[in-house]
């Protein structure tokens, strides 16, 4: 499969799968979220406390203001542990010759399209859950949604 099937396919799988999570944990409902990179988990909340608790990796980041999607691996403000998806997606772009995958930046027309896409590639290179969108206004953080499960 080449690189732009593999982008396709990955983002049709994300679509997929974010639909199943997201209507599972009900992820828009909750009025508060919180994530603990040291840690790598995502919590979902509401007044009673934590309600749905999922385990992340960060896939990348854009920079409203440059218009560009900045890899976990290329950002040194990151804990390892939550970069490893990241750069095994790398790797696999290293392996197969996808510069995408390679390069730190990358930049489109529409970014934020593009960041899902590329989080999308990641999501399925990993065989994450689903992937989230942090809802910062500068700079999105991306996450992949590794395991999820409702808090007890």
């Amino acid at each position: 499969m080449d690189y732009a099937d593999l982008r396709q396919a990955a983002w049709r799988e994300l679509e997929e799968k974010n639909a199943r999570i997201y209507g599972d944990f009900r992820l828009n409902h909750w009025p508060r979220y919180d994530y603990d990179l040291e840690a790598g988990t995502l919590t979902f909340s509401d007044a009673s406390g934590p309600r749905v608790v999922a385990t992340i990796q960060i896939a990348g980041s854009v920079s409203v203001q440059a218009g560009d999607w900045l890899w976990a691996w290329a950002n040194p403000h990151w804990p390892d542990g939550v970069c490893e998806d990241a750069l095994a997606t790398r790797r696999h772009g290293e392996e197969h010759g996808i510069l995408e995958l390679v390069e730190q930046h990358a930049q489109a027309a529409n970014t934020m399209q593009l960041a899902w896409e590329l989080t999308a590639v990641a999501v399925h290179l990993a065989g994450a859950k689903g992937a989230y969108r942090v809802p910062d206004t500068h700079t999105p953080l991306f996450l992949l949604i590794k395991d999820i499960a409702l808090s007890s």
